[in-house]
């Protein structure tokens, strides 16, 4: 998926013409080869530019104060925006050509604001009003399901989509998407040379693959990064407690040389010591992984509404799990194996 934004007001384009400079690059994308999908939006799924927002009212309809209170984000789209970028509608339909300034206006809703502003209905046929704008009654025509729109917001917050042909004014602000077969950056000078064929002056900025978008400062950096740095955090204390684990150990058997040595001089065998001084070590590393447990459980309960992904994938439980386990029976091998090479004699004599 390609992204170009463009802004029509830039070069002075009154409604009109932005209407139709945006069916017309439509139409021209459409055209080129390695295109499968063309569509057009306001703003962009944790987008670096802030997404379009006003207060609704619901006809018909008692709502919360604080509901009421919020304003709730929108976006205004081309008829293809729903299959170019993979959003499943859940009930009716998406935007059409019908969709236009002389059809009756229109709007499709995220599940999350159907459940809050229709409470145990269907929101079908429904209609709002959007402060800004209070002379339209938008007719709710489509249900999209619930995406994610910001890396802060949760994603059953209230959301809704507006067809272009219907909002031009006050939208020249403009995203193109561009779904590509091969690589989206390879296409880009193509599609801006097909613009510029158009309307020469136009600006275009913030030329980007949707991988790039995501992983924008808007988007997936900020937690990227804060999970690469808390891997490496992870890292320098797993290190940490592997050379403390085995600092212990080692200082536990070299107080016990003499136990150890009177152990075999009796007839315990190396392996039974070694054995023996294996299972010690572990019974303090299964102790204190289960308190890490423990308390990983409530950190990941607390911070579970703050991460975009699950805070309980058992999975990364898991892994980690397991590489802890493998550091501890490491760390726990060589202390051990210098235990069964004690010498009983020797040992019997350090007293």
């Amino acid at each position: 998926m390609l992204n170009l934004t463009y802004d029509t007001s830039e070069i002075g384009m009154n409604d009109a013409q932005t209407r139709d400079l945006r069916s017309r690059i439509e139409a021209r994308i459409h055209q080129l080869g390695g295109v499968n999908g063309v569509t057009q939006a306001s703003g962009v799924p944790m987008g670096y530019f802030s997404p379009n927002t006003d207060q609704l009212t619901v006809d018909g309809a008692e709502i919360s104060t604080t509901l009421a209170k919020s304003p709730t984000n929108y976006n205004v789209v081309t008829p293809e925006y729903f299959s170019v970028m993979g959003i499943d509608l859940l009930r009716g339909r998406a935007f059409n050509a019908g969709d236009d300034e002389r059809g009756r206006d229109v709007a499709i809703v995220s599940e999350g604001m159907g459940l809050k502003y229709w409470p145990g209905q269907d929101p079908m046929g429904h209609t709002f009003r959007m402060d800004g704008d209070k002379d339209r009654k938008l007719e709710v025509v489509g249900v999209a399901r619930d995406i994610e729109l910001s890396s802060t917001a949760p994603r059953s917050d209230p959301y809704f989509y507006l067809p272009y042909a219907q909002h031009v004014k006050g939208n020249s602000f403009t995203t193109l998407q561009v779904k590509t077969v091969g690589d989206p950056l390879a296409l880009a000078p193509t599609i801006e040379k097909a613009i510029h064929d158009m309307a020469p002056l136009l600006p275009i900025f913030q030329v980007q693959s949707m991988h790039e978008a995501l992983y924008s400062p808007a988007g997936l950096l900020l937690f990227q990064f804060g999970a690469g740095l808390a891997a490496i955090m992870g890292g320098l204390g797993l290190t940490l407690a592997v050379i403390g684990l085995y600092g212990v150990i080692s200082y536990a058997v070299g107080q016990r040389v003499h136990e150890i040595g009177l152990r075999m001089a009796l007839g315990a065998s190396r392996g039974s010591v070694f054995t023996m001084i294996y299972r010690q070590s572990m019974r303090i590393v299964g102790v204190g992984l289960g308190i890490g447990l423990g308390i990983a459980l409530l950190v990941a309960k607390a911070v579970g509404s703050f991460v975009v992904v699950s805070a309980w994938d058992p999975a990364t439980f898991g892994t980690v799990m397991s590489a802890l386990v493998l550091a501890a029976l490491a760390s726990c091998y060589l202390p051990a194996r210098r235990a069964m090479t004690v010498e009983p004699m020797v040992a019997l004599r350090q007293d």
